[in-house]
């Protein structure tokens, strides 16, 4: 189980979610 992989996807999601709320 790698959980450094599953966090930085979650982030680049968090990170798109965002960008898709700023425009």
């Amino acid at each position: 189980m790698e959980i450094t992989k599953f966090v930085s996807f979650l982030f680049d999601i968090n990170n798109t979610i965002k960008l898709n709320i700023d425009d």
